[in-house]
């Protein structure tokens, strides 16, 4: 019968020794004892480390095996424990505490909470309640934003950029097409009305008439935009509260102009 040995995972120090910088690590994934593993096989796994012992050699570094654990988690956190600890020092290499099997991932300085996998200096683990106030007070400003259209693309802000964007998110596949079928077409009018496509039809010229926004249909002909126009001119919004029509009159009494935060619903 053999008898099976256990490797055991260990905290160590690896110090350079011209500079007298060091790091200190933890080893838990090693399959031979410490002493045959670390400076030999194993050279920690920090980047800054591996560097320097490509370019000067393992022999520039004094590898010690600092504290042997019968416990992967106890090792973790037995680092854990001494980087937060060291990591003031000017002349430890690690640049942050990796929290492995700590719970949770908030730190503080006190005065400011950051959300993360990795400790900077100075910080701690927990979470301050001033920060947390700020955050509260961001999503209260959040709540108050909402989309806005211009029917090409979509805004999410307080108040909409101008009068012509309504209430609305357009879908990403409609931003996307309109997007597309706007390449390279340019604004042409005929004094009345405004056209745009890539070439003008009969009597257009180049440019777009102000105030007036309305997109002519390229497959209706001239006249009949004509009279579509005029007709888009005399309608407006009606609301009742509850529903909004565009029309020249309002269909009943109890409709007054405007149409409010009203933009989806149709009689």
């Amino acid at each position: 019968m053999y008898m099976t040995t256990f490797i055991k995972p260990y905290t160590y120090i690896a110090i350079h020794k011209t500079s007298g910088y060091f790091y200190y690590g933890v080893r838990l994934s090693n399959k031979v004892a410490s002493y045959r593993d670390l400076g030999v096989v194993y050279f920690s796994s920090s980047n800054t480390v591996k560097t320097i012992v490509e370019a000067e050699g393992a022999d520039s570094f004094i590898w010690i095996v600092r504290k042997e654990f019968n416990d992967k988690k106890m090792a973790a956190y037995w680092e854990y424990k001494v980087i937060r600890r060291m990591l003031t020092h000017p002349k430890i290499l690690n640049k942050a505490v990796s929290p492995i099997n700590i719970p949770g991932n908030w730190f503080t300085n006190g005065e400011v909470n950051i959300l993360g996998k990795y400790c900077p200096k100075g910080y701690y683990a927990g979470r301050t309640y001033i920060e947390t106030s700020n955050y509260k007070q961001g999503y209260e400003k959040q709540k108050l934003r909402r989309w806005w259209n211009n029917g090409s693309i979509s805004v999410h802000t307080e108040i909409p950029p101008n009068s012509n964007w309504v209430a609305g998110r357009l879908h990403k596949d409609i931003e996307k097409w309109n997007g597309k079928t706007l390449i390279g077409k340019k604004w042409w009018n005929n004094g009345e009305i405004n056209y745009r496509g890539t070439k003008p039809p009969d009597g257009f010229v180049a440019g777009r008439i102000k105030g007036f926004t309305h997109k002519v249909q390229r497959t209706r002909p001239i006249e009949s935009n004509l009279k579509h126009s005029n007709k888009m001119k005399l309608k407006r919004w009606w609301t009742n509260g509850i529903a909004a029509v565009f029309a020249e009159y309002p269909p009943e009494k109890d409709y007054l102009p405007g149409r409010g935060k009203i933009n989806k619903q149709k009689l």
